[in-house]
């Protein structure tokens, strides 16, 4: 029994919906220039908006509204003759008509053109308790229109969430949003959660100093010193042995001669060994000189 009266509450509801579908209609269909267009919008839930367009597909003019109301519309906003839309659009549907300005019988060709609706499935229930599709006409009669009914079944919710936040106080918070907008919170995932703060060591206190490398020549420079010292020494008493022991100063025989030549002047060889002595030859080799002489 209960199941019946489910099924009348959703037939009754569906019968409401089809019979409350929104609809626009025009005082007449032919206009000449400069005349007023009468539009009446019927059946319609809340704010409606009316457009007029021109058979260009321009906008010419644009209306709002609530309930059952009426505009008007001049003929003289838009010099283009021909087929004009005045379409209706309501938050339980849309609806349209068509009227001729300054070309007779330009409606007799759409008469014969006979929609073939293709609509997309209901969608989840709304805020409004409404399922809403979309109607599109395959033979390009009519513009696609919106239709909407009473919800025939238990919305469905579907959850989106962004990222957790950063952990504060020892807990992260994020948001989640339901795509279907059913108004419950049965399958809402949590929001919050419990975690655990990564302690980061602080770098402004005193670090303990790390014992520092020693470079090489402080661990070898004494060494290098007392090396360098010896080699310079070395070089030294290599110079000394040659200059002074290996390097004769002049050939003995030279000295010879000039001993003898001096001896002929008449000077003194005590006189000839203190200008050789001056001269820095050694009292060894003056004293082999005269010795060769004698």
């Amino acid at each position: 029994m209960k199941t019946q009266k489910i099924i009348y509450v959703v037939i009754i509801l569906l019968s409401l919906s089809l019979v409350s579908a929104v609809n626009v209609s025009t005082d007449k269909t032919e206009y000449s220039s400069s005349e007023l267009v009468t539009a009446n919008i019927a059946s319609c839930l809340g704010t409606s908006i009316t457009k007029f367009i021109n058979p260009d597909g321009n906008l010419v003019d644009i209306k709002s509204g609530e309930g059952n109301w009426s505009t008007t519309y001049h003929t003289a906003s838009s010099p283009v003759k021909g087929k004009y839309t005045a379409s209706a659009s309501c938050s339980n549907g849309l609806s349209q008509t068509n009227f001729c300005v300054n070309a007779p019988g330009c409606l007799i060709e759409e008469e014969q053109c006979s929609p073939d609706w293709d609509c997309l499935e209901w969608s989840a229930c709304g805020v409004d308790k409404l399922e809403r599709r979309t109607c599109i006409d395959k033979n390009d009669c009519e513009l696609d229109r919106e239709e909407s009914q009473a919800c025939t079944a238990v919305c469905q919710e579907s959850w989106s969430c962004s990222d957790w936040s950063d952990c504060s106080a020892g807990s992260q918070s994020r948001t989640c949003n339901d795509a279907n907008f059913c108004g419950t919170t049965v399958y809402r995932p949590t929001l919050e959660r419990t975690c655990q703060e990564v302690v980061v060591p602080s770098t402004t206190g005193t670090l303990p100093e790390l014992p520092s490398e020693e470079s090489f020549f402080q661990k070898y420079g004494l060494a290098i010193l007392i090396i360098s010292i010896i080699i310079v020494l070395a070089i030294m008493g290599i110079l000394v042995y040659y200059f002074y022991y290996l390097n004769p100063k002049k050939d003995l025989g030279e000295v010879k001669d000039w001993i003898r030549k001096e001896q002929e002047k008449g000077v003194s060889d005590d006189h000839i060994q203190s200008v050789l002595e001056e001269q820095g030859w050694d009292e060894k080799d003056i004293n082999a000189a005269f010795k060769k002489l004698k």
